[in-house]
């Protein structure tokens, strides 16, 4: 009898513990947006990113993206930030659809506050840099500056170019400029130009030069 009892108790547990194993694996295979949700919200935060790429990629939805961009920087993965936030602005930069998602997101942003669009674009820029691809990450500041503020992505490239602390930035920032000239609106850079120049050497030289 007692071993008929014990026989039952196991048998229910393991019945409990493969619906449950059946109900986890149904939401991550048919529900990959709520699986994303929940992974988010109990901070498996790679598991989590993994999940909003497979739904981006299902959608292929604007908001969707952003989520994948939104739970890699929750994972610190710059790497999947870089590569879906240079999708982002490659493909809805200048897009209404990206516009109206930037106003709805900014509508409390005082003047000369931190815009949806510059927070993104900085993201991706930093993310860029910081896994040593310069060159790109100036192509991108430059291609996708909407106005030249204390808040683009730009500016940050500007900042770090510094030559006490970055002079190859500089140097590309400036190499950048002169290549992607033709396609970009110039008067959108005098500031930026300007920024590079008044840098100078020991003997008052400008380390950059146009």
């Amino acid at each position: 009898m007692k071993k008929t009892i014990i026989k039952t108790a196991l048998f229910t547990v393991l019945a409990l513990i493969c619906c449950l194993f059946l109900s986890v694996f149904s939401i991550f295979a048919f529900a990959p947006k709520l699986s994303a949700k929940i992974t988010y919200d109990l901070g498996m935060k790679k598991m989590s990113t993994s999940c909003y790429e497979r739904v981006y990629k299902k959608t292929g939805d604007l908001e969707d993206l952003i989520m994948v961009i939104d739970s890699a920087v929750y994972a610190e993965d710059k790497e999947t930030i870089a590569q879906y936030g240079v999708m982002l602005f490659d493909t809805y930069g200048n897009t209404s659809e990206f516009k109206n998602y930037c106003d709805v997101c900014d509508v409390d942003v005082q003047e000369g506050g931190y815009t949806t669009y510059d927070y993104y674009a900085n993201t991706v820029f930093m993310a860029l840099y910081s896994q040593g691809q310069k060159e790109k990450a100036v192509e991108f500041a430059i291609v996708n500056l909407k106005k030249y503020t204390d808040r683009s992505a730009l500016k940050r490239a500007v900042v770090l170019a510094n030559p006490t602390n970055d002079k190859e930035l500089g140097l590309l920032l400036v190499k950048g400029y002169k290549r992607l000239r033709p396609t970009i609106d110039i008067s959108l850079f005098n500031d930026f130009r300007e920024e590079l120049i008044a840098y100078k050497d020991a003997d008052g030289n400008s380390v950059y030069k146009f």
